[in-house]
């Protein structure tokens, strides 16, 4: 069975360089990666941040524009906004990263410190509706004590998939991306798609204590609840990290069969459906 795979999470860290990424992707069987700009941040000892780091936004969302205007037909890419701060200034870098930059979507990370049902968001979400962008949110737990750069902590109370409940519903031309299936919220994340036709879930779980039983019983109740059309083929990686895609998307087929994947899901999961959000 041929299959275009899309892999809507991936992580840069600033450092890569196109023909780098494009060599990784080929070797691990991987059509497109949509790239998430990378960011820097300081955080004070309870988990917030004092102010963003706006100069990072700036260099993070052009790194990931530069990459993806040299190789089009391969790549896509995430602008980084924080959320925090003057919400003014996050719409405008928001317009300054789609509109000028042309990148795709935009990823958003409440463990920075704020909820996101918080109304003072709102004209950021109406924004993001306004130019027909998907967002992707981390949801559920924050396991890591620190980002890759050493900086944390993170507190997970953020990113529960509940509290993204609002957003959808009011804002219901946003296509919501909410990663990790909110593990291990997943039955609270895969209901909140049941019930709110405009949220999709990635279905990486990697990071988290899922075990590989949990993982299949997870992505059946997803099959049985929601269908495929919702659900997107998502690693978590870093694009250079060849070996970890490959064995991922290998893994990942294997666990979707346990689940009862027809071979239409699969085609699906691993890239149609990401193909029509991004519009690959």
């Amino acid at each position: 069975m041929s299959l275009r795979v899309v892999d809507v999470h991936v992580h840069l860290k600033g450092v890569e360089k196109p023909i780098d990424i494009i060599r990784s992707m080929d070797n691990a069987n991987i059509d497109y990666l949509v790239l998430i700009a990378p960011y820097r941040q300081k955080f004070m000892p309870h988990g917030r941040i004092s102010a963003p780091n706006i100069k990072s936004v700036k260099e993070g969302n052009d790194f990931v524009a530069n990459l993806v205007n040299e190789f089009p037909d391969r790549l896509r890419g995430y602008a980084f906004i924080t959320g925090t701060g003057d919400i003014k200034e996050n719409i405008a870098e928001l317009e300054r990263a789609i509109c000028d930059l042309g990148l795709h979507g935009v990823k958003m990370f409440p463990n920075l410190g704020w909820y996101p049902d918080d109304d003072r968001m709102y004209p950021l979400y109406e924004r993001i509706e306004d130019l027909g962008i998907p967002i992707l949110f981390h949801c559920g737990i924050a396991p890591w004590i620190t980002d890759i750069y050493g900086n944390g902590p993170f507190l997970s109370k953020y990113s529960r998939p509940i509290y993204y409940e609002a957003i959808p519903r009011l804002f219901p031309k946003i296509k919501i991306i909410l990663a990790h299936m909110g593990w291990p919220w997943y039955m609270e994340a895969i209901t909140l798609a049941y019930l709110t036709p405009n949220v999709y879930l990635d279905i990486c779980t990697e990071f988290t204590t899922a075990t590989e039983d949990l993982k299949v019983e997870a992505l059946r109740f997803a099959l049985k609840t929601i269908g495929s059309e919702r659900l997107l083929y998502a690693s978590d990686a870093t694009p250079l990290s060849w070996e970890f895609m490959k064995e991922h998307l290998d893994k990942t087929i294997q666990l979707l069969r346990r689940a009862g994947a027809t071979n239409d899901d699969l085609r699906k999961i691993l890239g149609e459906n990401a193909c029509k959000l991004f519009k690959i």
